[in-house]
């Protein structure tokens, strides 16, 4: 690019956030100025709704005025206190250089005792517009910076051997009643250290440090719950056991406060999905007991085939939970309960699917039971009803359910004695 101020390296929009955030903490919307040069729109997005929320936890005053309408606006509204960006990406140069212009004539303003802070977020390309029509207005700056993305993230390590055949972990959708401004930032913290980790320890400590300080008066249940989270898989990554059990634990408490409804459900099961791809077995069990309990409730309450079939679900990750770290019995007794509910559900319903469910309960729980006659009963059982599935849908997967829960047959009974 030409006529472009000399000296500005790149910086990440997450570097830049740090700065920004250390001059808002430092100064505690004290007069100042802060320029930022921005290569993506996406990135003047993220830090403007980063830059929102923290104001919105300070209890500070954001404004953003029109840049269309800027100058009036500014004549005979500054100086303002709290938190003023002024978003100039993506507007036309007569709008940038009058909106720059009329800073430049009203600077003395924005050095009131009454005075907030000023973010200035234009264009990259647009900085030298500022630099060379705005000099006096550009001298008062705090700083300015070049926002924009460094580099392309390396390849990450080779996964060790030790975890290679651990579940991965999927990325973390909330559902759409508990979406919202509030939590978003938290969402790509933990993006961002589930990302880092575990190349870049340091960094995902970092972003923990960076959450903790954005969320730390009066944080809501679910804030709290994304905290720990974070936290959480920082400990995992770190090797901390103890940090991780903790972490865990108020997450299930944080939970415990929130409605017990199917939305909830729904959380509590994508958290447990995450979190199975961090920590490990026995840390995960308060979680697990979270969406166990809620669809206990919601059963109790409801009594409808969709309330069993999220009972079901929640009795076998449970019994998964339990097998993994070797609690035979209680994933035993898991899934014995979760077969009572697969029968009823396929007596009432009597579909391909409801037996394809009730066969797939009857080989878990045939695997673990200690009667040879129960496991020989089950397992013919589960194949007699994925018989009828495969005659029923002619498919590929049909057939190749059947095909191994026949295998699975042969095999229990080449064990039977004698």
């Amino acid at each position: 690019m030409t006529d472009l101020p000399a000296g500005f390296s790149l910086t990440s929009a997450d570097e830049s956030w740090d700065m920004l955030r250390w001059h808002i903490d430092a100064t505690h919307t004290l007069p100042s100025v802060v320029i930022l040069g921005f290569e993506s729109r996406l990135d003047e997005e993220d830090l403007r709704a980063r830059a929102e929320f923290l104001a919105h936890r300070r209890s500070w005053s954001f404004l953003t005025p029109s840049a269309d309408g800027f100058s009036p606006w500014a004549r005979t509204t500054l100086p303002v206190a709290g938190l003023l960006w002024l978003r100039l990406t993506g507007e036309p140069a007569e709008h940038v250089r009058a909106a720059t212009a009329t800073l430049n004539e009203l600077r003395g303003r924005l050095h009131r005792p009454e005075s907030g802070i000023l973010v200035v977020a234009a264009d990259w390309s647009s900085i030298a517009e500022i630099a060379r029509f705005a000099g006096d207005f550009w001298a008062v700056a705090s700083f300015v910076l070049r926002v924009g993305h460094l580099f392309t993230p390396p390849e990450p390590p080779p996964v060790p051997k030790d975890t290679a055949e651990q579940p991965r972990s999927l990325p973390l959708v909330l559902p759409p009643a508990y979406r919202s401004p509030e939590v978003a930032p938290l969402l790509r913290d933990l993006q961002q250290v589930v990302t880092l980790l575990p190349a870049d320890r340091a960094g995902a400590t970092k972003a923990l440090a960076t959450a903790q300080d954005m969320n730390s008066e009066n944080p809501s249940p679910l804030t709290t719950v994304l905290l720990e989270i974070i936290r959480a898989t920082v400990a995992a990554g770190l090797k901390d056991p103890a940090t991780v059990d903790q972490a865990v634990h108020r997450v299930a408490t944080a939970l415990a406060r929130l409605p017990h409804d199917r939305d909830l459900l729904v959380l509590s099961e994508r958290l447990l999905s995450f979190l199975t791809g961090h920590c490990g077995p026995a840390a995960l069990a308060p979680v697990a007991a979270v969406p166990l309990q809620v669809a206990r409730d919601l059963h109790t309450t409801l009594g409808t085939p969709e309330s069993a079939r999220d009972l079901s679900i929640s009795l076998n990750n449970t019994a998964k939970i339990a097998l993994r770290r070797g609690d035979t019995d209680h994933a035993a007794t898991a899934y014995d309960e979760s077969l009572h509910l697969r029968r009823d559900l396929h007596t009432t319903l009597g579909t391909p699917e409801s037996a394809r469910d009730l066969a797939v309960v009857l080989l878990n729980s045939a695997r673990l039971s200690t009667n040879t006659a129960v496991a020989q009963a089950r397992t013919h059982e589960a194949v007699e009803l994925l018989r009828s599935v495969d005659q029923k849908l002619g498919t590929a997967a049909s057939y190749e359910e059947r095909e191994r829960a026949e295998a699975r047959l042969r095999e229990v009974l080449e064990q039977q004695p004698g």
